[in-house]
């Protein structure tokens, strides 16, 4: 349970990055929803400024970079003192886990999101990011089709491998 409540803060936190980000620039954050993959902060308009889409994009991931960073000094303390051993011991089962395992498992998961958030596919950050990257070259409504396209490709194969390898998570990742 408190893992599941940390997951989330970690998401809030996340998208709060977002709404701080979208304020220093001017824009207008409708409002914040929260569902089972992760979170959307709904801007009033897409930045005009390809730079503002870009920092606005990042600062969410940003954001989990921040609180593993955060994690990391306990980390290595534990890993120093205990041996790598010591930073899984009791998270074998989720009933059973130990509050070094929580860290350790709260940790990885908000390099987790970071990582997945980053990925070039449309809507999720990196595909801004790359939407953001390629306005100033291409123009906002190609660069649009390229993120959305290469978001649609990448879900497609997420899925197919998915089904493939019958892994239900990669199947419901790549449908979302």
């Amino acid at each position: 349970f408190l893992f599941v409540l940390l997951i989330v803060a970690s998401v809030v936190v996340h998208e709060f990055g977002h709404v701080v980000m979208a304020r220093q620039f001017g824009v207008r954050v409708l409002d914040v929803t929260l569902w089972p993959f992760g979170g959307v902060a709904r801007i009033e308009q897409i930045p005009a400024m390809p730079r503002s889409e870009f920092m606005i994009s990042l600062a969410g991931p940003a954001m989990n970079l921040a609180i593993f960073v955060a994690l990391l000094p306990p980390l290595l303390l534990i890993g120093l003192i205990g041996g790598t051993d010591a930073l899984l011991a009791g998270a074998a089962l989720f009933d059973k886990i130990s509050l070094t395992g929580l860290v350790t498992y709260v940790a990885l998961t908000n390099l987790f999101i970071l990582a997945f958030n980053l990925v070039p596919a449309f809507p999720v950050d990196g595909g801004r990011v790359l939407r953001a990257a390629l306005t100033g070259v291409v123009g906002r409504d190609r660069a649009t089709s390229i993120a959305v396209n290469l978001g649609t490709a990448l879900a497609l194969v997420a899925v197919a491998w998915g089904l493939w390898d019958r892994q239900i998570m990669l199947v419901a990742v790549g449908g979302f």
